[in-house]
Order: C-alpha cells, then sequence, then structure tokens
C-alpha cells in the first residue's frame, strides 16, 4: 500500500499482488520519487523481527482504516486482475521463484492447500491470495462527523486493459501531464527459469479449479465484473 505525493495531493496505491504492482511502482518513484509505506525486504526479515503480520504494501482495508483517518489521502487507486489469472500467477511465482511449491503440484492441489493455510492464518503468505476486495480502502462512513475531501471510493483499473491505464488519472490528480507515458514490464518468470534450469509449467485450469476459484473469490468476481468462465491465459 505504498503512499505517493504526486504534486499536491497524496496518493493511496492499493498494491495488490500479482497484479503489475512491481512495474507500476518503479513507475510511480521515477515519476513521483519514492514512495513511502513500503518495505521491500520485509519477507527476508526473520518473522520474530517484524514489525507487523503483513508487510504494509499489502495491508487489508479494515487494517489501513485503523491506522489512517477518513479523508487522510486524497484519493486512491487500484489494479484489479481475472481472479483465475491472478491466483495462476501467484501460483507460479511460489514455484518458480520461491521454491515454495513442490514440482509436480496441480495448481488446484496448490489452491486448495493455500486456502486451508489461510484459514488458520488471515495474513499467510503474506496476504498474496486475500480476495481482491480485501485491499481496497473501505467507504468513508456515512454517518462521519465532518465533511471528508478525497475519493470515498478508489478508481478501479483492470490489468487486462493495460497499466497505461492509470497514466491519465494520475495526471488528473497531481495536475501534471509532463511525466512517462509508459510504464515498464517487470519480466520475472523467464529470467528465474532460465537460471533455474527449468521448463515453463503447463497450467490449464480444469472445470473443477475454475469452479474452485469461483466459489473462494466470489467476492472479486461481483465487485469487478469478471466472468468466472470468461477467457484468460490460463
Amino acid at each position: 500500500m505504498p503512499i505517493i505525493r504526486a504534486g499536491g495531493a497524496l496518493l493511496y496505491f492499493a498494491h495488490i499482488p500479482k497484479c503489475g504492482g512491481t512495474a507500476l511502482g518503479a513507475y510511480l518513484a521515477e515519476r513521483f520519487g519514492p514512495p513511502a509505506f513500503l518495505e521491500r525486504k520485509f519477507s527476508a526479515r526473520p518473522e520474530a523481527a517484524r514489525w507487523t503480520r503483513s508487510s504494509p504494501q499489502h495491508v487489508a482495508g479494515e487494517d489501513l482504516a485503523r491506522l489512517f483517518p477518513p479523508g487522510f489521502f486524497d484519493a486512491a487507486f487500484a489494479v484489479v486482475r481475472h481472479p483465475l489469472d491472478w491466483l495462476v500467477s501467484a501460483c507460479l511465482f511460489k514455484l518458480e521463484v520461491e521454491d515454495a511449491v513442490p514440482p509436480g503440484t496441480s495448481f488446484g492441489t496448490w489452491l486448495e492447500g493455500a486456502w486451508e493455510a489461510r484459514a488458520r492464518d488471515p495474513f499467510a503468505f503474506d496476504n498474496h491470495i486475500r480476495p481482491t476486495a480485501d485491499f481496497l480502502p473501505a467507504p468513508v462512513p456515512a454517518d462521519h462527523p465532518a465533511p471528508v475531501p478525497g475519493d470515498p471510493e478508489p478508481a478501479i483499473f483492470r490489468i487486462e486493459d493495460g497499466l497505461e491505464a492509470v497514466i491519465p488519472w494520475l495526471d488528473a490528480q497531481s495536475g501534471d501531464t509532463t511525466g512517462p507515458r509508459e510504464i515498464g514490464r517487470a519480466q520475472w518468470r523467464g529470467h528465474w527459469r532460465i537460471r533455474k534450469g527449468r521448463a515453463a509449467p503447463d497450467f490449464r485450469a480444469d472445470p473443477a479449479e475454475r469452479a474452485l476459484v469461483a466459489r473462494l473469490y466470489a467476492v472479486d468476481f461481483a465487485r469487478f465484473g469478471y466472468d468466472p468462465d470468461g477467457a484468460t491465459r490460463y
């Protein structure tokens, strides 16, 4: 959940894991300077030395509301992704980069095990498999005693539309259109496969796995308008 000062505006970026956050974060830093509330080496710290249960960039909306008062930010935004693509990407990251998934494990087996782990610990995997809707800041309460500036709802962008769709929104918030017009891409998967001498796994979700994703992440399909049976990369 990086915080960005863009011109005279204080922006909140609800960083959804595996939704282009690394590439977008690099763009934001280049354009507006280093963001706040971001700890890149959080996972490298021993658990006993961590200051909180999740990294600050992966804070859930309900926890955000306990840390920042209504109206603290001028506006907020997030990039979301089709839940199936998002979850397969998370699984592949665990498999190919972190070596946290045994080779040969199917996507459905991993997801069921990950969901069981999350039932025991809501902050498991640094919130990587938490429903996307959980990351969004809650609207300002209707009975709040004083007028609150800023957007009560975050601006939502789909990664399928391209990260560049965020740029005009940032222009409007910052009052400045002179920033870069392109956002780079973070290519981690091929790089790590080459380093480890591995072939690309074939992750094609079968009907049962699609149904499992639709059931576990129904809130995301409903809120962001994705079709559980719609075409995806997987």
